[in-house]
């Protein structure tokens, strides 16, 4: 990344925090005209929806996914394949046809999953998630978190703790002062 243009990626970086946290009149907007069904990890890079800011929010929905975590209370608008919401990361490369969730499906809609007993060790270890999820079932909104500079996921976007995460460390100069 060049220097200087991390400020940049910070600011676009905000923008899916504000889709998926709560909401506002805008993200009732984008959400409604732009995502439509499904999430905004789910939306084709080449779309010609929207404005050039909007595709600019697409191009940095990868980084934004390295940053975005769900902390699942009742899994009504948490994607089950394409957010991160279990200790095995965002679930996306999983088979979705062999476990027999639909690829758009959210986390509530798995309460009424029957677990199974799977070849592959991967998909066991999602049924366990799965059997977690439903175990640990609460009646309240899902929370959206962010990833701060120590590594930590916290409730609120942090402009700076981001910064510190994407930015180019160099070693400190000593001598800048002669200059």
């Amino acid at each position: 990344m060049k220097e200087g243009w991390e400020v940049n990626v910070v600011s676009c970086l905000k923008l899916p925090w504000k889709i998926l946290s709560p909401n506002s009149l805008w993200v009732n907007w984008v959400k409604a005209y732009l995502i439509r069904k499904g999430s905004l990890w789910m939306l084709k890079d080449n779309t010609q929806a929207g404005s050039w800011m909007w595709r600019k929010v697409l191009k940095y929905r990868e980084i934004a996914k390295s940053f975005y975590k769900v902390e699942v209370r009742n899994g009504d608008k948490t994607s089950f394949w394409y957010e991160t919401w279990s200790s095995l990361g965002c679930l996306q490369d999983g088979g979705c046809i062999v476990i027999g969730i639909l690829i758009n499906a959210t986390v509530a809609e798995c309460r009424s999953h029957r677990r199974r007993q799977h070849r592959d060790l991967m998909l066991n270890k999602v049924e366990e998630e799965i059997e977690k999820y439903k175990a640990n079932l609460v009646d309240e909104e899902d929370m959206s978190l962010w990833r701060n500079e120590k590594g930590r996921y916290k409730r609120r976007f942090s402009t700076r703790g981001t910064w510190l995460c994407i930015r180019e460390r160099y070693l400190e100069c000593h001598w800048h002062k002669v200059i």
